[in-house]
């Protein structure tokens, strides 16, 4: 027997919303009811607006920044063209084309005065020291000529007993050249000589550091030690010595210092 049940407006209106509830249950992220109402609408376009205008800000912010970066660099590139080449007089009375060496100015020359400057050949060398590409003026001033016997002259006397072990390099100095190939780990830090010599225990390298120089020795015995450093535009030195005599002339050069094993 069929039994007929009579559905009130209140029955009818719950079903609906069981069953739109199951419906958005069971399908969800597939669709979403949309406020239609005008100041809904309204709002939405308004967020659209500025979704877009932030984006948009932010990649013109990233473009600019490119642009001026990219920019800059090729500025800069084109100042230094224009600024460091230049021709000037040589010490033969004819012309030469030359790069400024931007602050710096070998020891050797270097008499105080600020308007002295340094100059190599345009596309001669670029390390390592000749008789023919490296210069200074005074001012505007004629080129002079820089070479390797007026380094030797001026650097010798101060290493008076070593060997030289390679020429003069105006783009390497003592740190430049003790540092080549790393600094290695630090063992410690000394104040006497008896602190030095306990940081130089083993055969092997070393580097040492002072306040205002570098060197690199080199343990080859118990009681033998080689110092090799430079200074500035100079050749490399290098000399032998006992244990003792090696601390002694280290202490020497610096008080203090830091050890550094390779």
């Amino acid at each position: 027997m069929n039994t007929h049940a009579d559905k009130t407006p209140e029955n009818k209106s719950q079903s609906l919303a069981n069953g739109l509830a199951q419906a958005q249950s069971g399908a969800e992220g597939t669709f979403q009811f949309m406020d239609e109402r005008p100041e809904a609408l309204v709002q939405r376009k308004l967020q659209e607006i500025a979704n877009k205008s932030s984006k948009t800000k932010q990649l013109k912010a990233i473009q600019d920044q490119a642009n001026n970066s990219i920019g800059a660099k090729q500025v800069h590139q084109l100042q230094q063209k224009v600024v460091q080449r230049e021709t000037k007089r040589g010490p033969d009375g004819g012309n030469i084309e030359v790069t400024e060496v931007d602050d710096y100015l070998p020891n050797f020359i270097d008499n105080g005065e600020l308007s002295r400057k340094m100059y190599r050949r345009t596309a001669g060398i670029t390390q390592g020291w000749n008789d023919t590409d490296l210069f200074y003026a005074d001012g505007e001033g004629d080129l002079v000529q820089m070479t390797i016997k007026m380094v030797n002259d001026y650097w010798d006397p101060k290493y008076e007993g070593f060997a030289q072990a390679s020429g003069p390099d105006w783009t390497k100095n003592c740190e430049d050249y003790a540092k080549s190939g790393g600094a290695g780990t630090k063992s410690g830090e000394y104040t006497n000589k008896g602190e030095l010599t306990s940081l130089l225990p083993d055969i092997g390298h070393y580097v040492i550091n002072m306040s205002y120089h570098w060197m690199r020795v080199e343990k080859t015995g118990a009681d033998a030690v080689t110092i090799r450093q430079k200074d500035g535009e100079s050749a490399v030195y290098t000399k032998d010595f006992n244990l003792n005599a090696a601390c002694e002339y280290i202490l020497g050069k610096g008080a203090t210092g830091t050890v550094y094993k390779l």
